[in-house]
């Protein structure tokens, strides 16, 4: 979002250059998402347990895991990110952009996966403001390096890209401090095949579900692009806004699993069954008021981002 306000004062096909390959992104956090959810079913139910040694074991699976899952999409998306435009039939006006955009993100996987899981590991451990630092920090760095170096140093839709992957960069040493430094938590230096075999059974159910919705996206953005770049910013912009809305929701859904696990490893099932239906009511009052909020400030938050 910080990318689109500030890439939008440079022009509308900017904005399209960004919003065309983001969905793509969205296919690698869908597994960064998954394997999250993973985490939090299982390590919240061990931590609940008071079982922490086997919380430590499958914390750790979890990031070994993913270190093999950052290798392979970063790979894949340096190396194909002029296949995919060409598959997405790019406009020619905004093809530089979006490659030179898709191609330096390809190195945000390691920053995004890992605060992703991150903030899973502690909401699993009952601490959301650990997850939240780290976030605000990062979202902090951006706003910071996005008008440096879009404006500054004239890198344009690059200086974006560069922004979004060194301010998530930045906190990974808060992120590894924070986790050796964990008062139940202990570092494990192996891999147990066993307990990495139980999370991806868990993780990848959600993961393949959530990268197929991510991929209708893409295919999405292919047939929109069709009507031109100033198209596909409109479309962007929208979609970009309706995910900001939705946030407050995602954030209940994003803490109910390790809430519910907890209290189930504690054997506190009745406690576990109140927080669904709580949580069921509190999103669904949400969600009717953030709709009459997103249609009367919608037109206000596009001009935000392309006053022309």
């Amino acid at each position: 979002l910080v990318d689109t306000f500030f890439v939008g004062k440079i022009g509308e096909l900017a904005v399209g250059a960004i919003s065309l390959v983001t969905p793509v992104l969205w296919c690698a956090l869908s597994i960064a998402n998954g394997l999250a959810a993973g985490c939090t079913a299982i390590v919240s139910f061990r931590y609940g347990a008071q079982e922490y040694d086997k919380a430590s074991s499958y914390s750790w699976q979890i990031l070994y895991i993913s270190l093999i899952f950052i290798l392979i999409l970063t790979i894949s998306t340096f190396v194909c990110s002029d296949w995919i435009l060409v598959y997405l039939k790019a406009p020619v006006e905004i093809y530089k952009d979006s490659f030179n955009y898709l191609r330096i993100l390809s190195f945000d996987y390691l920053g995004l996966f890992l605060i992703t899981i991150y903030m899973a590991i502690m909401q699993s451990c009952g601490n959301s403001k650990s997850g939240m630092i780290v976030s605000a920090m990062a979202s902090i760095f951006n706003i910071i390096l996005d008008p440096l170096l879009i404006f500054g140093f004239s890198l344009s839709v690059k200086g974006a890209a560069i922004a979004t992957v060194i301010s998530k960069w930045i906190v990974i040493p808060y992120i590894l401090y924070s986790l050796f430094h964990h008062p139940q938590l202990k570092p494990y230096f192996h891999i147990h095949l066993k307990d990495s075999f139980e999370i991806l059974k868990l993780s990848l159910p959600c993961a393949i579900g959530q990268f197929l919705e991510s991929l209708g996206f893409v295919l999405m953005n292919k047939y929109i692009v069709y009507y031109g770049a100033v198209a596909m910013s409109g479309y962007g912009i929208g979609e970009k806004l309706t995910n900001l809305y939705n946030i407050p929701v995602i954030a209940f859904s994003n803490v109910l699993p390790a809430f519910i696990g907890q209290n189930l490893g504690a054997e506190k099932k009745e406690r576990a069954r109140q927080s669904y239906r709580y949580t069921m009511w509190i999103t669904t009052i949400l969600s009717f008021a953030l709709l009459f909020i997103g249609i009367a400030w919608m037109k206000p938050s596009i001009l935000l981002f392309v006053p022309d």
